[in-house]
């Protein structure tokens, strides 16, 4: 069975176990992720969200600090992506592990493996789904696969035999669930939140040895594969492990804004030319990067981050993107918004992919500047290198008012080495209280 084979390989896997390239691969990301949480601190999301966690759970509770530690890295839209589901990831598998392992014992590399464990569980589980069948019933897959990624995740951690991690996952897939309703809103982080709790909620169900659906994701009456897809590819999640490492195939994004506007942000950046020399400019993006952000304004911060033509506008004008650009003060000037309504133009093009671009800039005196890009920065084709990750580490340290995040990074870096992540996990709280 399935999940048999999977909760073997999930409970048993060892840091060392991992190719070195992954290894490489998880800890940028972790960095990644703790870079997101920093600038996303500075959102009022957050602040909307402590009081409510808190009151739900208890303000030092596990649950509450997992709830606003998700919400902290989603909030700034600046966390990782897995374009084949369109799935975040890290806000859902990375909070609950902190909150189990920030006041234990736990080794640097026993941190790394729950990681590693939750990552490859959550996009393996969406190729198992089949996204575009779970796409097409309206589904929002980081609360569909999340729940399962970070239960994984936490029975590693929690070192549960191959039954426990069983059980946790089906836990995990028990509170399955979240829509794209919500896309645009700020319900969508809602349910990458969920996501981080319901995994948290479901490992420590299998350390108590609760018993739930062995076949989670065969069953014919409410397996996953059957009630979120059409059947899906089941045998997905297990196919190749150890040898493919699907978490290699997340994407990091560069800067706070959605992933299907990376690449424009950077050609954008490129463009060579004054705002008031521009006359029009002819944005094409895929089918998939238009329906999230080719029609949409720019009223509230998440709206303008996933903005095309404001997008356009802002990097335009100011020669830069990050939080500043999202501002409730900037997407408010009437100038830069008289010149996204009328001057930026959005078309779909079949073409182009999830992250590909094509821009055509009329200047005044007739010419045409074009730029073009198949893949965002970030992306497996492209990835970010370790030089990419600090400096965006250093700017959202910048942005809560942390001085210098060097300690912070080094600690991550050497995370494979480390006694305990609680010191690195005790610098990132302190980071954030700092704010």
């Amino acid at each position: 069975m399935v999940e048999t084979i999977f909760a073997e390989w999930s409970s048993e896997l060892r840091w060392d176990a991992l190719p070195p390239r992954i290894q490489a691969t998880v800890v940028d990301i972790v960095l990644d992720a703790a870079a997101s949480g920093l600038a996303g601190r500075t959102q009022g999301l957050v602040a909307e969200v402590t009081p409510v966690a808190r009151a739900f759970a208890g303000a030092e509770s596990a649950a509450a600090r997992t709830l606003v530690d998700a919400y902290a890295i989603t909030s700034a839209t600046l966390c990782d992506v897995y374009r084949p589901a369109l799935c975040h990831v890290t806000p859902v598998v990375v909070p609950p592990l902190v909150a189990v392992a920030e006041d234990g014992d736990t080794s640097g590399a026993e941190f790394l493996a729950a990681v590693a464990v939750g990552l490859e569980t959550t996009v393996r589980l969406a190729q198992a789904l089949d996204y575009p069948a779970l796409r097409k019933r309206g589904w929002h897959s980081p609360g569909v696969v999340g729940t399962v990624g970070a239960a994984a995740a936490v029975a590693r951690l929690l070192r549960l035999d191959a039954t426990g991690s069983r059980n946790a996952m089906a836990h995990g897939a028990a509170q399955a669930a979240g829509t794209f309703a919500s896309l645009g809103t700020k319900g969508v982080k809602f349910n990458q939140a969920r996501g981080a709790l319901a995994g948290l909620l479901a490992g420590r169900m299998g350390e108590a040895g609760l018993a739930s659906a062995a076949n989670w994701l065969t069953h014919p009456d409410g397996g996953m594969a059957s009630a979120y897809a059409e059947g899906g590819d089941p045998d997905a999640l297990a196919r190749g492990l150890g040898e493919h490492w699907e978490l290699a195939n997340i994407s990091l994004r560069r800067w706070p804004a959605a992933s299907s506007v990376q690449s424009l942000i950077e050609v954008c950046l490129e463009l060579d030319a004054p705002r008031d020399n521009i006359q029009r400019v002819e944005v094409e993006l895929g089918t998939d990067a238009f329906k999230v952000s080719g029609d949409r304004g720019w009223d509230a911060p998440l709206a303008a981050q996933q903005s095309a033509r404001w997008v356009t506008a802002a990097v335009i004008h100011d020669r830069d993107w990050w939080l500043e650009q999202s501002a409730p003060s900037r997407i408010t000037d009437p100038e830069l918004g008289s010149f996204a309504a009328e001057r930026v133009h959005v078309t779909e093009v079949d073409d182009l992919g999830q992250a590909g671009v094509r821009v055509d800039v009329t200047l005044r005196d007739g010419s045409h500047v074009v730029l073009e890009r198949e893949t965002a920065p970030g992306d497996p084709e492209r990835p970010l290198t370790a030089a990419q990750i600090d400096a965006k580490t250093e700017r959202a340290a910048a942005s809560c008012g942390l001085g210098s995040p060097a300690e912070l990074i080094a600690r991550c870096r050497s995370l494979p080495d480390a006694q305990k992540v609680a010191p690195f996990l005790q610098l990132l709280r302190s980071a954030e209280r700092a704010q």
